[in-house]
């Protein structure tokens, strides 16, 4: 009885030195980018065994995963930040051995937002960027909405410290709606988002109703504006003209309303004037008029 048992101890283990011994590497995946330094490590074989890795940037030893034979090793192992070279091994101290290498890349540090655009409480889709700083940035995405509606824009962007990603959004179907938007950052192993902002849109320009001028004398002409505009800015104006070394004198020439309405009076210059005046809001949306006139003696 002893000598069968004896002989049948003995056959298990000639036919286990002569298996090959397979090697699968489930996790982790060879490229792959992981968020961690302590990555999880799902490998197997075709009999039980040992399993063991080293980072070959590394001088350290060989570092087992399982503490006991087994066809199936869930573990946990721990590497480095950055870009790390790995020699998995099967090793079934009985003269059979397997090695595969992987690269694995760990990448800890999340992008980080400095700040976000735009401010204030009216946008028209102009202004809208975030400031970053991230090593090494796949995209970034602007999401913007209101209730279940929400759209966003996919951009591509510089990596490295302090940079400015800038979006154009059309905001035509929010008109007059307050929204809400924030940016995602994608790195290859982290996603960071910014906080949210609420903001009301506004991309009509302003409506100039009425506009009229007239000769107020002594070189002098009076201008009458009626606008529509809860969120208006200022009157700018450019005159051309053919009397003077300036040839282009520009300026404000209103930064308010009352009831919607400004009168403003200028002196000119004798000569040929052609005046263009641009009515801004807050937000950059303008309408234009303009006028011609004639200053005599």
């Amino acid at each position: 009885m002893m000598k069968a048992i004896l002989f049948l101890i003995v056959l298990t283990l000639s036919i286990s030195s002569v298996l090959a011994l397979d090697l699968n590497v489930n996790k982790p995946e060879n490229g792959g980018f992981y968020s961690s330094t302590t990555v999880a490590f799902d490998l197997s074989s075709n009999v039980p065994t040992y399993f063991f890795y080293k980072d070959l940037n590394d001088t350290g030893l060989w570092k087992r995963l399982c503490s006991t034979k087994r066809q199936n090793c869930l573990a946990n192992g721990r590497l480095h930040n950055g870009f790390n070279i790995l020699l998995i091994k099967a090793d079934d101290l009985m003269g059979n051995q397997n090695e595969t290498q992987i690269n694995v890349t760990v990448d800890n540090k999340k992008p980080r937002v400095l700040k976000t655009s735009p401010k204030g409480q009216y946008t028209n889709g102009s202004s809208f960027y975030v400031n970053y700083t991230e090593d090494d940035l796949m995209l970034i995405k602007l999401y913007y909405g209101s209730g279940s509606t929400i759209r966003n824009i996919t951009n591509v962007c510089n990596s490295g410290e302090n940079q400015m990603c800038s979006f154009s959004p059309n905001l035509s179907e929010f008109e007059g709606r307050t929204i809400e938007f924030w940016y995602s950052l994608q790195d290859k192993a982290n996603m960071v988002n910014s906080s949210k902002n609420r903001i009301k849109v506004d991309v009509t320009p302003p409506n100039i109703t009425d506009f009229f001028n007239e000769s107020a004398g002594n070189r002098r002409f009076k201008f009458v504006f009626d606008i529509l505009e809860e969120n208006f800015n200022k009157v700018i104006f450019k005159d051309e003209n053919t009397c003077g070394p300036i040839i282009t004198p520009s300026g404000t020439l209103c930064s308010s309303l009352r009831n919607g309405q400004f009168v403003a009076t200028k002196t000119f210059c004798v000569g040929s004037h052609n005046i263009e005046f641009t009515v801004l809001d807050k937000v950059g949306n303008s309408a234009m008029r303009s006028t011609s006139f004639e200053i005599v003696v």
